[in-house]
């Protein structure tokens, strides 16, 4: 996967988008608060790695995440090719070079990554 600097979109992404074509990205967020709640939990209760409570609750924290980041976009904008639960990542389809700008901008969007999806995460 190829990550996609913020600034000026140019190249395959740019391309494919003048010409009508959707890109399919994947978008990571930002999660340090969701992490930092889990490494608390974790420690609280003597835990060396995630169980299913801590788990569940990171998967909560990301639906939330990704709805809030999702919620500032208009209906048609991105399309949710694939959500990843366990990770604060999502896999899209995006319409417009518009789009990939603010997803670029976006102050919760840790990065956005263009190319093949790895098929661990298809």
């Amino acid at each position: 996967m190829i990550p996609l600097s913020k600034g000026r979109i140019t190249g395959p992404a740019e391309d494919s988008l003048k010409a009508g074509r959707s890109v399919t990205v994947m978008i990571s967020l930002y999660d340090g608060e969701i992490e930092a709640a889990a490494a608390a939990d974790r420690q609280a209760r003597h835990l060396t790695r995630d169980d299913a409570a801590v788990i569940q609750m990171e998967t909560a924290a990301y639906k939330l995440l990704k709805a809030k980041v999702l919620s500032g976009y208009r209906p048609g904008d991105i399309q949710v090719m694939q959500d990843h639960p366990t990770l604060p990542d999502l896999t899209i389809s995006i319409h417009d070079l518009r789009t990939l700008q603010a997803l670029l901008d976006d102050p919760k969007v840790k990065g956005v990554f263009a190319g093949p999806i790895p098929a661990c995460l298809a």
